[in-house]
């Protein structure tokens, strides 16, 4: 059950003003502490350190450019620091909200891909300033690069030349971008007041007070990991402990001796890390730890599955940790963060449906000798937020139990897409041929509603249909990882390929391996289990398997597999193959 948020300073307009508040007083509260390596923490600010930092960059931010640009609107700033320097990237966020200024986090590039994103980025969003360690030779498209600034360098004296700009609810806060998992990363138009509304469903869902100690990983130019790793603690008046995704990825026990050295009461991720977490910790580790301060273990990002939080919850039992703790949760940027979540102090709500109903598009409890899948509920929608499931082509909202696209109303949702009025008009201005009058977000991710409870399945554009049936990617891509031990967790995408003759789609299925060279027995041997899996689950032929080297499954910033950049990748002999097996 969620409770009422509580008093004052919740009732405030925006982020600046509680943050403000918590300075004056809570000044000596710690507010953000750091570890680089994951394991030592180097840093660490109360919440008057990081008001007196904010304050700071924003008024050199108003001494460089004050007032609008062009245009009309107020000025851009890309946010790029590395993942190791995750204070001075909050100092520069929020000194950007401070300043009037629209904050565009974005990652620091290290890699070809990352440069390229940056690039993207700053040729949508103009920006006029470059919060980053050092420049980056960012193109944004109008030949003239943006003022750099070095957030570090910035005495923390200058803070008493910050003038409060004049911010209201409506105002835009920050651009955040798109992961990319299904088309080029689009700038989601975040307000003040979405922000304020999605911290105050996370606090009520979550029921989180000043005590809940929040331990994250996540990057934070990644919308769960702003909204929900940096900037609910703020909002709470509670501790965030950050640490760099790639401390995460090489050793996953780091995250989860965090939550045990600071009794860290939030932390979660996407359904993989659950996976990393199990299958790369001993038996010997787990009992070191003690997991029984964490209460809110979110679960999220992607589809959430039943077997994770299983086989997690029989693994960390003995470090504390149960099942009660789980909050399955579903959202997106475009809703600013959270949309629905389980209640809180119970088990997410588990569903035995018939898997050959799924595939006609139902979701019905399995009887029988029926065979079955179990569904995991993303809970319910969160407070002022309704959740509609409505038929795509025909606009009418759907049976109970019927999957249909998700569509959603609430102050959670965004503005729109920046500078894209066509794109904003389709997306965000859905409307309902049998509904009340006003527009809907249209999310392109299909569920289904049963008894109030949201159940996710999946993204609309990825959708396999063979024969006039409908199957899931992520439901195959889980079969496939499960089928042989080469096969490394959450580094596979299913997809379909037009056969040249317009006969049905042939499926086609890439996944990385462990090995660093295949021989062709053992690409033999990985592509025919692969291929007895997939027709003994779903009866689906696999065309063609595809065995690639580690890293080479293009996936978005927070690990969800681009499955059409994959697709294209593959179709264009990009991938670097270890092994390729094809049956007509």
């Amino acid at each position: 059950m969620s409770l009422p948020p509580p008093a004052p300073p919740y009732g405030l307009p925006t982020l600046v003003d509680v943050l403000r508040h918590r300075a004056t007083a809570q000044p000596h509260r710690p507010a953000y502490c750091l570890l680089p390596d994951g394991e030592e923490e180097t840093e660490r600010l109360t919440f008057a350190d990081i008001d007196a930092r904010a304050r700071a960059v924003a008024a050199t931010l108003q001494h460089l450019a004050a007032g609008q640009d062009a245009a009309g609107t107020p000025p851009r700033a890309l946010v790029a620091y590395p993942a190791e320097a995750g204070l001075d990237y909050m100092a520069a966020f929020l000194g950007c909200l401070y300043a009037g200024v629209i904050a565009v986090p974005c990652d620091a590039p290290t890699t070809r891909p990352g440069a390229d994103r940056l690039g993207w980025i700053a040729r949508d969003a103009r920006p006029r300033f470059l919060l980053a360690p050092r420049p980056h030779p960012v193109d944004d498209g109008t030949g003239q690069p943006g003022i750099h600034l070095d957030v570090t360098e910035v005495p923390v004296a200058a803070a008493d030349g910050w003038r409060r700009p004049e911010l209201h609810s409506e105002a835009l806060a920050f651009l955040q971008y798109t992961s990319g998992s299904t088309r080029q990363p689009q700038g989601v138009m975040v307000t003040h007041g979405n922000i304020m509304a999605n911290e105050r469903a996370i606090a009520s869902s979550l029921i989180n007070d000043e005590d809940s100690t929040f331990v994250g990983w996540l990057p934070l130019f990644h919308d769960m990991g702003m909204i929900a790793n940096a900037l609910q603690p703020l909002y709470l008046g509670a501790l965030s402990v950050l640490m760099p995704p790639a401390a995460f990825l090489a050793r996953p026990i780091r995250w989860l001796k965090a939550i045990d050295r600071y009794r860290a009461a939030v932390a979660g991720g996407p359904n993989f890390a659950y996976e990393l977490c199990v299958s790369r910790t001993d038996d010997a580790s787990r009992r070191r730890l003690d997991l029984s301060c964490w209460r809110g273990a979110y679960n999220g990002a992607e589809v959430v599955r039943e077997t994770t939080m299983r086989r997690f919850t029989a693994a960390f039992a003995v470090s504390g940790f149960s099942a009660e703790a789980f909050f399955a949760c579903y959202g997106l940027a475009e809703a600013t963060l959270i949309v629905a979540g389980a209640p809180r102090n119970a088990p997410p709500r588990i569903l035995d449906v018939d898997a050959a109903q799924v595939r006609a598009g139902r979701l019905i409890p399995a009887t029988g000798a029926a065979d079955s899948r179990r569904a995991a509920s993303s809970g319910r929608p969160v407070a002022d937020t309704t959740v509609t499931v409505v038929d795509p082509e025909n606009r009418r909202a759907v049976a109970d139990g019927t999957v249909g696209e998700i569509w959603i109303r609430g102050p959670g949702v965004a503005a729109g897409y920046w500078q894209d009025p066509a794109a904003t008009a389709a997306t965000f201005g859905a409307t309902r041929a049998d509904g009340p009058p006003g527009t809907h977000l249209r999310t392109g991710d299909l569920g289904a509603l049963v008894d109030g409870e949201l159940y996710v399945v999946g993204r609309r554009k990825d959708l396999i249909i063979v024969r006039g049936q409908n199957h899931h990617p992520t439901d195959l891509e889980w079969t496939v990882q499960s089928s042989h031990p080469a096969l490394r967790p959450s580094c596979g995408a299913a997809f379909s390929d037009d056969p040249a003759d317009d006969t049905d789609e042939q499926l086609v299925i890439v996944h990385e391996v462990n090995a660093e060279n295949l021989s062709e027995e053992e690409t033999t041997a990985v592509a025919a289990a692969i291929r007895q899996a997939i027709a003994a689950r779903h009866g689906l032929h696999v065309h063609a398997v595809a065995l690639a080297r580690r890293g080479a499954v293009p996936k978005t910033s927070s690990g969800k597999v681009r499955r059409q950049a994959c697709r294209d990748a593959y179709r264009a002999g990009w991938l670097p193959l270890l092994g390729h097996s094809l049956e007509a």
